[in-house]
């Protein structure tokens, strides 16, 4: 967990109920290109993400919220910013944006007549394109808070508030592997063979045994293998 999702943190209610991922410090804002594809805006990695970020040119701070639809068709958006020295915060008003194949849609929410001015869109959009882009480049790490035991969160809870005090859990997120075309080797084969005992190591550094199988269709064939150790 990092300092500035511990800052940010404070300023959302339900924050125990999103997935939190700080970006770092960006250049600038930049402009939104949506040419092409935009299905990508509607994969969000979790139903309800919170994305952190500096910037920069001036070192304010802001969060975006991120709330999917069920079915993950449709993403509301609701963001803040906090002026460098930690005192002016500015709340922009929140919208919806849904992929369609005429491209991005951009609605109002919570009774508006329609969406935000497109000087805080377009920001908004370009950061959040900027995070989406990195999931499918790079790992990137996720925090998922928990509400931590103690006396205080228990008092907040009777008052029908939420909790301020959290453990941490860490995530890895890797890019989506593309799957390899099956080659009619023996790796690849849905025949019947022998998968060996091997080590594997998770993104979390932990190393596990995993034990030996058959696995495949014996009534596609079978696969025999042998093993050479070199010298």
């Amino acid at each position: 967990m990092t300092p500035l999702i511990a800052e940010m943190v404070k300023h959302t209610p339900g924050a125990e109920l999103r997935h939190w991922f700080d970006i770092g410090k960006v250049p600038e804002y930049g402009t939104l290109d949506v040419t092409g594809n935009t299905d990508f805006f509607a994969k969000l990695p979790f139903a309800k993400c919170s994305v952190c970020g500096a910037m920069d040119s001036d070192g304010s701070r802001f969060k975006i919220d991120l709330t999917a639809a069920e079915g993950f068709d449709t993403v509301s958006v609701a963001a803040i910013a906090i002026n460098s020295n930690g005192g002016e915060m500015f709340v922009a008003e929140p919208f919806s944006y849904v992929c369609t194949e005429a491209g991005l849609e951009l609605h109002p929410i919570n009774g508006a007549a329609k969406p935000p001015p497109s000087w805080q869109t377009t920001s908004a959009m370009a950061l959040i394109e900027r995070f989406l882009k990195a999931l499918c480049a790079t790992s990137v790490t996720a925090y998922q808070p928990k509400p931590k035991p103690s006396h205080i969160n228990s008092k907040r809870a009777a008052k029908g508030k939420g909790p301020i005090l959290f453990d941490w859990h860490t995530i890895t997120i890797e890019p989506v592997k593309q799957k390899m075309p099956a080659l009619g080797g023996t790796h690849a084969s849905p025949r019947l063979h022998d998968r060996r005992g091997h080590w594997r190591k998770h993104p979390s550094g932990k190393t596990v045994w995993v034990k030996e199988c058959k696995v495949g269709d014996a009534a596609k064939g079978v696969v025999f293998k042998d093993y050479r150790v070199p010298a």
